[in-house]
């Protein structure tokens, strides 16, 4: 008989990181003069069972997948950071705990996260397929949510001068998309790296041609990018939020907004 921890390494088998909204014919990338930040997005599209996406899409598939699993014990959401891919968070990820720890609590924020027997839970990250104890991985936890609270999320990013953010995981290691210059120039504004390798790449290179020959799930995110316009704008874009909230909807979507508003709302409900 398979042990909880196997059970779920054969689940995630299934499951990989990528920025699949890079693919999708709605991807648009802007460039404010003023701040020389990239605005990206839209990033979801209402689509509940993604299995190749980014970390917010891939814990909210597993979070069914595992509660149809183990319907003895809880699942909970959690936002928060890991120590390699997104110290800064947020990144998204799942815990596995024998006992109801939250019980009629639906939403625990950053300052009462000590009060959880977060220790007695099993970490389960399907964007990197690590499982075990949270901090053993260098994990951080934000907030925790349960059942069927919704997770509301920007549908869009904004990208600063000098950060990278994680696009695929593939046999180098996860690629980062970097913003690296002030030029709003599609071939020059990206490169790529690999965090198992230390050299940075433009997209033109011919060595990220080579890396990527045999990696078609990045190359095919790559071309993307190589084909995409910049829209140039001289304003400044609204910060993004990434609160948490609690609003009765019924699926996943995004919630209809202004559309002057820079980052429309999408939330992670089923």
């Amino acid at each position: 008989m398979q042990s909880p921890v196997q059970t779920i390494q054969e689940m995630l088998r299934g499951y990989s990181y990528k920025a699949a909204c890079i693919e999708r014919p709605e991807f648009k990338i802007k460039y404010s003069v003023n701040t020389k930040q990239l605005h990206i997005g839209p990033l979801y599209l209402p689509d509940v069972d993604v299995k190749e996406g980014t970390c917010t899409e891939l814990m909210n598939t597993s979070y069914h997948e595992l509660r149809k699993q183990f319907p003895q014990h809880k699942v909970y959401r959690a936002l928060g950071t890991d120590s390699v891919f997104f110290p800064d968070g947020p990144h998204a990820f799942n815990l596995l705990s024998e006992t109801d720890v939250l019980r009629d609590v639906q939403f625990v924020c950053a300052r009462d996260i000590s009060k959880i027997p977060l220790h007695q839970m099993l970490m389960i990250d399907p964007s990197f397929g690590n499982i075990g104890d949270y901090r053993r991985h260098g994990y951080r936890i934000a907030n925790l949510c349960n059942h069927d609270f919704p997770i509301i999320c920007p549908n869009n990013f904004l990208l600063d001068e000098g950060v990278s953010t994680p696009i695929a995981r593939t046999k180098n290691g996860v690629a980062f998309l970097r913003h690296s210059s002030s030029s709003p120039n599609i071939i020059s504004i990206f490169q790529i790296g690999f965090d198992g390798i230390r050299e940075r790449y433009g997209l033109r290179s011919n060595d990220l041609d080579r890396l990527i020959e045999n990696e078609r799930s990045l190359a095919k995110i790559i071309n993307k990018l190589r084909s995409t316009p910049i829209e140039i704008v001289d304003r400044t874009f609204e910060e993004p939020t990434n609160a948490i909230e609690s609003k009765e909807v019924i699926m996943n979507g995004v919630i209809p907004t202004s559309s002057e508003n820079d980052f429309p709302k999408y939330v992670f409900f089923k």
